[in-house]
């Protein structure tokens, strides 16, 4: 089923959808969002980073699955989106990921360069 919410969106959020999704859910979420974004979109997501992906396709709920970041990096640049980690703080210890159009690259950096004065 499809939704056509027939407009753009300046803001995403999603918000503990990653971390118990499989790759072909969110290749699926990152396709659909797409439609919907402007330029200039910011679309917010969380999931948990880990030294190795989950690799089925089911979804897992209540337990989480992990990523390795260059493998969501990989997953955004599939749909020519650009991604960068953002340190913001979170009772889970979820990464939180921005993930963009509008940028062709993003600098290598760490969290606390994200986040010092």
């Amino acid at each position: 089923m499809s939704t056509d919410f027939r407009r753009k969106f300046d803001f995403i959020l999603a918000h503990s959808i990653f971390t118990h999704a499989g790759k072909t859910h969110i290749r699926k979420c990152l396709s659909e969002t797409t439609k919907v974004m402007k330029s200039n979109t910011i679309f917010a997501a969380t999931f948990i980073e880990g030294k190795q992906d989950y690799e089925r396709d089911e979804w897992v709920y209540p337990s989480v699955v992990t990523y390795k970041m260059s493998t969501m990096k990989t997953l955004a640049k599939i749909f020519d989106l650009y991604s960068q980690p953002v340190n913001w703080q979170h009772p889970n210890n979820h990464t939180r990921l921005l993930i963009s159009p509008y940028k062709k690259e993003y600098p290598d950096t760490t969290h606390s360069e994200l986040t010092a004065n």
